[in-house]
């Protein structure tokens, strides 16, 4: 199938013979749901995916509109024809931005199609269509899924274990010497850990919704391997708190820093500020205009301002004894 045409790939699995073989759209749109089902991964914003689902799917249109949108938290929508699934995987893509670690894709799975729109590149699919190839070939779309789901945890678990890999890095610098870039790059790494913390806890509760009946396509054995990827998932989520705890506990180790700095510079200011002003009072009492003044101008005091340094140097040394004495220096 033609990347031009917005779909990655497609294929027609047979639920008799347990085998798969890739399509093209010609054969989509000949297709019957009798033996076989669909499996089509697709880009969004694909304009023969579009106009198949439009036109040809019979879904309904606030399902599209979901199904097309690339900004979904994750949750789902139960239909008597199937189910809407939207859900968070970490992007592939080189070219990615912080802000992008983890994209929307969305599902629609009932018992005849399994069909994922995504608008970045995630390897979740790409591995299962490397195990499709090698003969591995699920059952039923409930399978299919569940295989989908636990690859797309096996890189979340990635994305956690990369995420805390740098916390360590950070921590190791800043105990020794934080600076501004260690601030920016915690910055950075909590506004990840936030956002992947929002939507695991929300995929959390989507992946549990799916218990019940109301997904007709998962058969039981589909649901057991779902609690387990479940599991999985709230692991993650646990890890995810243990990130954001260590995350704060590295920012008050940075504001305590910048507080002690602080602090230093206040006590150095202070003691300044301290000796200037007994300074500043003594001079400017000698310097007040009036008679009887020891030194005033025209009196014989030839050494009235050695005196007068003097006097000024013996107030500083006992400001000096005074703060040394309070441990002002320490």
């Amino acid at each position: 199938m033609a990347q031009d045409a917005g779909s990655i790939y497609a294929y027609l699995i047979d639920k008799r013979i347990n085998t798969a073989r890739a399509v093209s759209w010609q054969e989509i749109r000949a297709w019957r749901p009798e033996s076989e089902f669909l499996w089509l991964v697709s880009r969004a914003d694909g304009i023969e995916t579009r106009r198949w689902l439009q036109t040809e799917s019979g879904l309904d249109p606030q399902i599209l509109n979901t199904l097309f949108s690339n900004d979904n938290r994750p949750h789902t929508i139960f239909t008597p024809e199937g189910t809407l699934i939207s859900l968070r995987a970490v992007n592939q893509d080189t070219k990615k931005d912080l802000d992008e670690d983890l994209v929307s894709v969305n599902l629609w799975v009932d018992s005849n199609r399994c069909i994922v729109l995504r608008s970045h590149a995630t390897q979740a699919c790409s591995e299962v269509r490397n195990e499709i190839k090698e003969g591995h070939v699920p059952n039923d779309t409930g399978e299919l899924f569940a295989l989908l789901l636990d690859r797309l945890m096996v890189r979340l678990e990635s994305l956690i274990s990369e995420i805390d890999h740098q916390l360590d890095e950070l921590e190791d610098k800043i105990l020794l010497d934080a600076t501004d870039n260690d601030q920016m790059e915690l910055s950075t790494l909590r506004h990840r850990v936030i956002t992947a913390r929002r939507y695991l806890v929300a995929q959390h509760n989507v992946i549990s919704s799916m218990y019940g009946g109301r997904a007709f396509w998962l058969s039981d054995t589909c649901k057991r391997t779902l609690r387990e990827s479940n599991s999985h998932i709230n692991r993650a989520v646990e890890d995810i708190n243990a990130c954001r705890e260590r995350a704060l506990f590295l920012q008050d180790q940075i504001t305590n820093l910048n507080s002690r700095d602080l602090n230093k510079t206040m006590k150095i200011l202070t003691a300044f500020t301290a000796v200037l002003l007994p300074l500043n009072a003594f001079t400017s009492l000698m310097g007040t205009n009036v008679e009887g003044i020891p030194g005033q101008a025209g009196t014989p005091s030839p050494y009235a301002f050695t005196y007068e340094v003097l006097i000024c140097i013996t107030i500083v040394l006992s400001c000096y004894f005074i703060f040394k004495k309070l441990k002002w220096f320490d």
